[in-house]
């Protein structure tokens, strides 16, 4: 996979409850950008990193719970995302 790959979940009824796991090949870190709808997330990529990604879908500002090797460093993005939304 690469860093400009799309990912689409098959999002059956009205839950839109899903899984999914990929890797991808990161020579250097990066900030990269996750979307889920209207939600987004900017995240620091690191080679040799794990990152974890938990929200209710209807809730993702705050339900989201993010772990991981870079958990704190993609927090802190976190916060910085949610207080710049308009």
């Amino acid at each position: 996979m690469k860093y400009n790959d799309r990912i689409d979940l098959n999002i059956e009824g009205s839950k839109k409850v899903g899984n999914f796991s990929f890797e991808l090949n990161i020579d250097k870190p990066s900030l990269g950008a996750f979307y889920a709808d209207k939600n987004f997330l900017q995240l620091f990529l690191s080679k040799n990193d794990t990152l974890f990604l938990s929200f209710d879908y209807s809730n993702f500002d705050s339900s989201l719970i993010i772990s991981g090797t870079c958990a704190n460093e993609n927090s802190l993005l976190a916060e910085t995302n949610l207080f710049s939304k308009p």
